[in-house]
């Protein structure tokens, strides 16, 4: 469906602040752009060893990397949902981590998930915060610099704030269960804030997330 570069820094990362999120009921779960596995870790983590966990990336050096030692039953090479077999299963929790933002049309994406949901089944997805204080502070200053990683990643088609998050969601179908910011910019740059990041973290309001964490379920 979308085409979704990440030679950035996202194939190795475990997500670990979203492992509390994970929903303990799944046994069946796909990880959309699962690039060389990191997240599978945490998975494994959450659900142990009798979970089914597939995914689906579409740089075939990363998915290689992925099929061996990550804690993936199958990797298939490809872009969802057009994957080989991704419409042959049924899954508990579909995630889409840092992926959502890469694809020209996450609408699509997502409608798309809800036809591979078992009755119960969630979707899960970590997405950029656009209101992110460093980023804000670049407009003010004129600023609109893109990079290999982060907010600003140039590889991103689409971005989002925390409202434009939650109707992503809603207009293709979805009840939102959590809608979550991890990564705070406080911990980030603790030097910066010696002393005040509470005072800080409350001026700041959403501007202190890097990211939303959103759990979903078809309406």
């Amino acid at each position: 469906m979308d085409a979704l570069s990440r030679d950035g820094g996202y194939h190795q990362i475990d997500r670990r602040e979203l492992l509390p999120l994970i929903p303990a009921g799944s046994r069946r779960v796909l990880d959309v752009g699962c690039a060389t596995g990191g997240f599978g870790s945490t998975v494994r983590a959450a659900l142990g060893a009798g979970a089914t966990l597939d995914g689906v990336e579409a740089t075939a050096e990363q998915a290689e990397l992925a099929r061996h030692g990550r804690g993936y039953d199958e990797v298939r090479t490809g872009y969802f949902p057009d994957a080989p077999e991704s419409a042959d299963r049924e899954f508990d929790l579909i995630c889409f981590n840092d992926v959502l933002e890469h694809m020209a049309d996450p609408w699509s994406a997502l409608r798309a998930a809800r036809g591979l949901l078992s009755d119960d089944g969630q979707v899960m997805a970590r997405i950029p915060n656009m209101r992110f204080a460093p980023v804000l502070w670049g407009l003010i200053r004129g600023r609109w610099d893109y990079a290999d990683d982060g907010v600003l990643d140039r590889t991103h088609f689409r971005f989002f704030t925390r409202g434009s998050i939650e109707s992503l969601f809603t207009d293709t179908g979805y009840v939102v269960e959590r809608c979550e910011g991890i990564n705070n910019v406080v911990r980030m740059y603790p030097h910066r804030f010696a002393g005040h990041s509470r005072k800080v973290r409350h001026l700041l309001g959403d501007t202190q997330w890097m990211q939303y964490a959103v759990v979903a379920h078809s309406a």
